[in-house]
């Protein structure tokens, strides 16, 4: 389920060039357990929906075995002894697989934040971020975007206060005053400096 969510978001459907479609559909119009769901695959024309399933971090084709027929597997990654050749030969021949996408081969999905209680609680902080930003003046909502847009990645507070005086005359008058309103300003978002 996770993976579905996780390949229906718009930087996945970016990267791999598939968008999710939605569950599949038996002739009746039901929707079947297996597979997964259909993919619209836009990588090259005409596009194509394929039947993907989707497993975690599959072990071998016993795992696709009660899966029917499909086009494409999507998988987290796969177990340290699965040679991924094999394993396509072996999902063609028992579930008619063309193909097998590991998401940990892209550096944009290895990459992604942790998924933690603590990274839950900033989510539900964005809120309380919209309407700080629409109270603060221009600099401010500058230093916050650029904050915010490299996290979970730091800035250095100099490199930061060297643009905004650059950027920003207002900000080159009180260069002191500006240091301290960004370190009370970002923690109070626990934005990491």
């Amino acid at each position: 389920m996770s993976l579905r969510h996780l390949f229906s978001a718009a930087f996945a459907q970016e990267k791999l060039k598939l968008s999710y479609l939605g569950p599949v559909l038996n002739s009746t119009g039901s929707i079947e357990t297996s597979p997964d769901s259909l993919i619209l695959d836009q990588r090259k024309t005409p596009f194509r929906t394929l039947r993907c399933e989707f497993k975690f971090i599959p072990n071998g084709k016993a795992d696709f075995m009660h899966n029917g027929n499909f086009d494409i597997a999507i998988v987290w990654s796969l177990s340290s002894s699965l040679d991924k050749k094999k394993l396509e030969k072996d999902l063609l021949t028992q579930n008619g697989c063309t193909e097998i996408i590991v998401l940990e081969d892209y550096k944009i999905f290895k990459e992604l934040p942790d998924y933690t209680n603590e990274s839950l609680k900033n989510i539900a902080n964005i809120e309380k971020l919209k309407k700080l930003i629409l109270r603060r003046e221009f600099p401010s909502v500058f230093s916050l975007y650029i904050a915010a847009s490299l996290y979970p990645e730091t800035f250095k507070m100099d490199k930061m206060i060297e643009l905004l005086c650059k950027r920003f005359p207002e900000v080159k008058q009180m260069r002191g005053k500006v240091e301290q309103m960004l370190y009370r300003l970002l923690n109070k978002q626990n934005l990491h400096l």
